[in-house]
């Protein structure tokens, strides 16, 4: 059996061989037939794992025979595997356009990291081959993170406060259902990898040949062409990581023997590397924030015993903030077994080797845990009972005894935005652009969104600037000087757009984590001392070792060790505090309990979990003031705290310099944000069935949603089937056969969503018609390399006719891909036309407004001139 192995082995490595010589003669586009063809079958052996395994992630990388050739091209590179580099290839994808994600990584991360996926990003994941439907059925209950927990032991401690996050809603996994069609949810970074992984090699036209794993990008250059850069071309240099130097450690090295670089050309390079990565420093884009805000220790750690404990004592939180004379900790819970417990660092007199060894983390988390409880009544502070209500000893039972440490990692909480988001042709995203404090969750998510806001800019110019290949050769000059400056407001709108989003962003983060030390210092643990400790812990070490290493190494140890000494003393210190002094019954200790139950009991005193208004309100400046419908701005923010300069800033502001993105209230119709979120019902419309539920911000996506059912559906016009019956044709990608399956990309689209005047008679014949007439009029008065899509929004008493020519467009545009569709929505509440009135709304392929207006002769003009600023024309 193993000799049959290893010639199977060795067969299906000479076949990859052949492939990879083949597809390196072939034009990069031309490979997706082929590559598909070999990688099949690790594609599916991936869907039936909830980690990468080393068939399917590991297949990619390179061996000595299968090198990538000297110099590839590709219109788009992105560098970074992680959940931002991933998601804008699946976006890329979805759109048409070929990419090559390069990745250090050959085998993905095991420890847990960001956690938290906010109501945006599920917006965008429902556009990405059912991902949003996947995170809901992979995430744990509710029950187990909706509260967040203050105590001085996880279990049988004394609960000093809780905080429900959901209080509001009655329903499991229902949150702001009325601006948003997604939930918040809670999965690890490390369970949405895969899920978003597989995605992005079903999306992909080559398959895996997409994807080069064990590769690292180890310089950038550009080649600037003219002033606006249309021209430029970027050339990425890749090399082999060496075997065994690419996992979870993060540490990468190269073997001069093994390695081999090469080069890739592309068009446009998106650094998703990381706040760690290269791209950004050698492009030498500067920073503004603070960078050591704290040094923390993440211990990894499981045990299925605590998380079965936690459940039986209605203990379970998403994170508990424990304080005891022998830890302070933030644990986080993830999913199943896996929780990480953050510890407070204080480099570079402590060391993960002298400090927070295996052994050493164990015990450290042990006290964290705290033991069982022999009976379940009383261990909070409203409990009547005083021996549980204070910890008594004797309401102690055995500890939890699987606890087994997995990983530990050393970090440094930073509030950092670089000045700029792009340089030419190269763009930062994620990490590489901005890093948060955690709290808040904004992080993974302001990285998603930043991919959601590039994708579709991308596409559009490589669609574009093929639309301008195929242009007549004796176009005048002026002409081509007027689509000159497209490329270059790709970068510019999006830092512009972008950049005051990550700078809200940092800013609520940074009081974010504010709010979190007022319950360390309602217990006696000064905030101000621990920053005084690290900087007294900095300023010592750096004389001792400038001084007394150079004269004396024996003198250099001994003060080192002094000072170790003093550090964990004044620790101790500090923690002594959170004993008995906080849990028994005194005066002192009394009024630290009540006042952490004060703030708890607060909406804003606390750390909390949701930010709708951020995560949702946040408007674009889409240089679309000074139209007709500029009174729709003349609605108030829902704040304007934009600090511009560091004359007044403020301590939440860490040092970032720049405006904040303002915010309108989620809901509202609002020129740069986000279109309100609205049910509306398509297929219904001529009273037959096939009813599909989607969201108003799902009708600028090629592929919908069915909330009804949770399907997921392909929006086709409205058309007639063999028996001559209305219906939308749906196809059912939900299943798990289909999440594999190739679809045809699609342009980036616009919608144009009008409301269906009243009318008494219910026959709206000829305002149908004239709107397609004037949507056809704005499309060939605008690039045609992208769809537009006309949304005929109506009453379910407004029953809308469609008209002979509007049959003749349908079947028309079934064979012509650029031509945009025409859809009939029911607004059964009347939501929307109560948001609009009269009014027509141009919504963005990202989903944000960029126009609002009157569809007639007169406003067309003005909904044409946003079409073309969106797209960057003149």
């Amino acid at each position: 059996a193993c000799l049959r192995a290893a010639a199977a082995a060795a067969a299906a490595e000479e076949v990859m061989s052949r492939a990879m010589r083949a597809l390196s003669r072939n034009p990069i586009a031309e490979r997706g037939d082929m590559t598909l063809r070999f990688n099949r079958r690790a594609i599916v052996s991936w869907t039936t794992s909830s980690t990468w395994t080393s068939t399917s992630w590991s297949s990619r990388r390179y061996s000595s025979s299968t090198s990538p050739p000297t110099t590839t091209e590709v219109p788009v590179v992105i560098v970074g595997g992680g959940p931002v580099g991933l998601t804008l290839s699946i976006l890329l994808s979805k759109f048409g356009v070929d990419s090559q994600l390069v990745e250090q990584r050959t085998t993905p991360t095991t420890h847990p990291q960001a956690h938290f996926i906010n109501n945006r990003s599920r917006e965008i994941f429902r556009g990405m081959r059912g991902l949003d439907a996947a995170v809901t059925k992979a995430q744990p209950p509710l029950a187990d993170w909706r509260h967040f927990i203050y105590a001085t032991r996880m279990l049988g401690g004394v609960e000093l406060g809780r905080v429900d996050h959901f209080r509001e809603n009655s329903g499991e996994g229902v949150c702001q259902r009325s601006v948003s069609p997604t939930s918040v949810a809670h999965l690890s970074q490390h369970k949405l990898e895969p899920m978003l992984f597989q995605r992005a090699v079903a999306s992909h036209p080559r398959g895996l040949g997409g994807f080069s794993l064990g590769m690292q990008c180890v310089g950038v250059s550009q080649e600037r062409v003219g002033v606006s850069q249309v021209g430029n071309t970027v050339t990425a240099e890749v090399r082999t990581v060496t075997d065994g130097d690419s996992g979870d450690s993060g540490e990468t090295s190269f073997s001069a023997q093994r390695s081999r670089a090469s080069k890739i050309k592309c068009k446009h390079l998106v650094a998703a590397d990381g706040a760690n990565g290269g791209v950004r420093s050698w492009l030498r884009i500067g920073n503004s924030g603070t960078a050591d805000m704290q040094h923390l220790v993440n211990v990894h750690f499981t045990s299925q015993a605590l998380a079965d404990e936690l459940r039986k004592e209605n203990n379970s939180a998403m994170l508990h903030f424990v304080f005891n004379p022998a830890v302070i900790a933030v644990v986080v819970s993830h999913s199943g077994d896996e929780f990480v417990a953050q510890l407070p660092f204080f480099p570079p007199l402590q060391t993960l080797r002298e400090d927070f060894s295996f052994a050493q983390c164990l015990e450290l988390v042990r006290s964290a845990v705290g033991s069982v409880p022999r009976s379940s009544v009383g261990n909070s502070v409203a409990d009547g009972n005083a021996a549980a209500k204070f910890g008594d000893s004797t309401t102690r039972a055995a500890t939890i005894d699987d606890l087994r440490i997995e990983s530990v990692r050393e970090w440094k909480m930073s509030a950092l935005v670089a000045d700029k988001f792009h340089d030419g042709n190269i763009f930062l995203a994620g990490d590489a652009a901005h890093s948060f404090p955690p709290a808040g969750g904004f992080g993974m998510n302001t990285g998603i969104q930043d991919a959601h806001a590039l994708a579709w800019r991308i596409a559009a110019w490589h669609l574009g600037n093929e639309s301008d290949k195929n242009c007549s050769k004796d176009s005048s000059s002026s002409d081509r000087d007027s689509d000159d400056g497209h490329l270059e407001s790709i970068g510019k709108a999006y830092t512009r757009e972008r950049r005051p989003v990550a700078v809200r962003n940092a800013r609520v983060s940074v009081g974010n984590f504010r709010n979190v030390l007022k319950v360390p210092a309602a217990i006696g643990l000064d905030p101000r001392a621990a920053n005084a400790l690290q900087q007294l812990t900095n300023v010592s070490n750096f004389l001792s070792d400038s001084l007394l290493s150079q004269l004396s190494p024996e003198l250099h140890k001994a003060s080192r060790d002094a000072q170790r000494k003093a550090l964990s003393m004044s620790l101790a210190l500090g923690r002594s505090q959170c004993g008995q002094l906080l849990e028994s019954d005194n005066v002192l200790g009394n009024a630290r309990r009540a006042e952490v139950a004060k703030l708890c009991a607060s909406d804003s005193d606390t750390l909390r979990l949701q930010f709708p208004d951020v995560d949702l309100g946040f408007v674009y400046d889409v240089d679309g003031v000074g139209d007709e419908d500029g009174e729709k701005n003349s609605r108030p923010f829902v704040d304007d705290t934009s600090k511009n300069t560091k004359a007044n800033r403020d301590d939440d502001d860490a040092k970032i310099v720049g405006p904040s993105a303002k915010l309108a209230a989620p809901g509202t119709l609002f020129l740069g944000a986000r279109v309100p979120h609205v049910w509306v019902s398509l297929g219904d419309v001529g009273g037959v069935g096939g009813v599909a539920q989607v969201s108003t911000l799902d009708l600028v996506e090629p592929v919908l949603r069915d909330a009804g059912d949770d399907r997921v559906i392909e929006l086709i016009e409205l058309g007639d089937d063999e028996s001559g019956s209305e219906k939308n044709h749906l196809l059912d990608l939900g299943s798990e056969k289909n999440q594999n399956q190739k679809h045809e990309p699609s342009a980036p689209t616009f919608a144009v969503l009008v409301s269906v005047p009243e009318n008494d008679d219910g026959n709206h014949f000829d305002f149908e018609g004239k709107a397609e007439a004037l949507i056809e009029r704005v499309r060939l008065e605008g690039p045609g390399h992208v769809r537009l899509r006309l949304v005929l929004v109506s009453r379910p008493e407004e029953k809308t006719k469609e008209s002979k020519k509007s049959k003749e467009k349908e079947k028309e545009s079934k064979t012509n891909p650029a031509t945009s569709l025409t859809v009939l929505a029911v607004d059964p509440a009347g939501s929307w036309k109560s948001l609009v009135g009269t009014n027509s709304v141009l919504v963005r392929p990202d989903g944000h407004v960029s126009w609002v207006g009157k569809l007639d002769g007169k406003g067309i003009s003005g909904l044409a001139a946003a079409l073309r600023r969106a797209l960057g024309r003149r």
